[in-house]
């Protein structure tokens, strides 16, 4: 207990020497990279239909600054069905690794809040650093639907040598982007064997992120 103590004390002064939780979160997406993980920034969605039906799956956020993060999406997907109903949802990023001092880490973020969709001038560029491949998939699937695979990958195989000859792809319209301003975040962190989790947890309110200790 001592030694939780001890750690407890630690949190509370970074707690205080940082009251924006976007800071932590960029600080171990840091230690996440550099750890080498293969993919730091996949973390799973959480939506919900009107009536509180919830749906789950893995994404990957592509941009996350200025507090707010960044998805890419198909407009025709099951989870833009359920924003368009209820236009809230919650991520949850998982860390575990090695860090430098040869300590076993592991750290979950829980994030909720509002989502937004943006206008394809704010994500134009998040398409065109995808890798050929990939802008082909966005380009010529529909993400959920059924599926004649054989035909999928003859028109991607025709595609993709004609973008190795110069064509160039076109963003299509039901490429999408979301972006989800956080009202809550959560932080736990559990160093070696330690039998207690640290937990900190920050709701925004009137504009202002306020901390509180969580038990886990």
């Amino acid at each position: 207990m001592e030694a939780l103590s001890e750690r407890l004390s630690e949190l509370r002064v970074q707690e205080g020497a940082e009251a924006d939780p976007d800071g932590i979160f960029q600080r171990w997406r840091r230690d996440a990279r550099a750890a080498q993980l293969v993919m730091p920034d996949s973390a799973v969605l959480t939506t919900s239909t009107r009536s509180g039906r919830a749906s789950a799956r893995t994404v990957c956020f592509r941009r996350m600054d200025e507090g707010r993060f960044v998805f890419l999406t198909d407009s025709r997907s099951k989870k833009c069905r359920e924003l368009a109903e209820n236009p809230r949802a919650g991520i949850a990023f998982l860390w575990a690794f090695v860090d430098g001092a040869g300590q076993r880490v592991a750290r979950e973020v829980r994030v909720a809040g509002s989502v937004t969709a943006l206008q394809p001038p704010a994500y134009e560029d998040l398409y065109w650093s995808l890798i050929p491949n990939r802008r082909i998939r966005a380009y010529i699937c529909e993400q959920g639907a059924a599926a004649d695979w054989d035909r999928l990958q003859e028109r991607h195989d025709q595609l993709l040598l004609e973008v190795d000859k110069g064509k160039r792809l076109p963003m299509p319209g039901h490429f999408v982007a979301y972006e989800l301003f956080p009202t809550n975040m959560e932080f736990y962190e559990q160093i070696e064997d330690e039998e207690d989790c640290q937990g900190r947890h920050f709701s925004r309110q009137a504009g202002q992120w306020r901390a509180q200790g969580l038990a886990a």
